[in-house]
């Protein structure tokens, strides 16, 4: 009587090679899912000016961005975290003209809670819409499933006045960078002027 060890060995094989193949067209589903996902960070509001803190008796200057990050298409997706660009020339770049200062901003970034209107409303929220700073990265988790929108805001404060209240810098540079659970990234970059004190006291 012939041996089925042969057979039952050849069996085998052929079940691993079908759960192999069927593991590998997973894959290639999901990759081409997350090829075909569309996510976009669209600027929907934005609050820039100065703010004068009377325990410090100082200047600093304020800018908000409130960003709506759209799932366009795909699967669901999750924003991890928000991180400061630490690559090229960084996070923040004051500029005066086309030249980098060279005198380093302090600043704080942090997340928002306020909308940008409730802030405009109420304008005692800037008091405490600062108080944490974020590091180098937000984390945050968010969930965005396919067709939906979620709205985050980003705020900085900056040291960006001299001591005799003049702009340090006419313009300063922020980059943010958006990480998703798939792999992808977004980078979020804008430029804001620092208003004189002087123009902001005759608006």
């Amino acid at each position: 009587m012939a041996s089925k060890t042969p057979i039952y060995f050849a069996s085998l094989i052929s079940i691993l090679a079908l759960i192999v193949a069927a593991i590998a067209l997973y894959n290639a589903g999901i990759a081409r899912q997350i090829a075909l996902s569309q996510v976009s960070v669209e600027e929907r509001n934005s609050l820039t000016t100065p703010v004068f803190d009377q325990q410090e008796e100082k200047w600093s200057y304020l800018a908000i961005y409130e960003l709506s990050v759209d799932n366009l298409g795909g699967p669901d997706v999750t924003l991890k975290n928000v991180s400061k660009v630490s690559d090229g020339a960084g996070f923040l770049v004051p500029l005066r003209g086309q030249e980098i200062v060279n005198e380093t901003l302090k600043y704080k970034a942090f997340l928002v809670k306020p909308t940008i209107d409730e802030i405009r409303a109420n304008p005692r929220l800037l008091k405490t819409i600062a108080q944490d700073n974020m590091g180098a990265a937000i984390p945050l988790n968010l969930l965005i499933k396919n067709g939906e929108s979620k709205t985050i805001r980003l705020g900085v404060l900056l040291d960006a006045y001299d001591k005799e209240n003049k702009p340090i810098a006419r313009v300063v540079l922020l980059s943010y960078r958006f990480n998703f659970n798939h792999g992808k990234s977004y980078l979020f970059r804008r430029g804001f002027p620092i208003q004189p004190l002087k123009d902001a006291a005759h608006e």
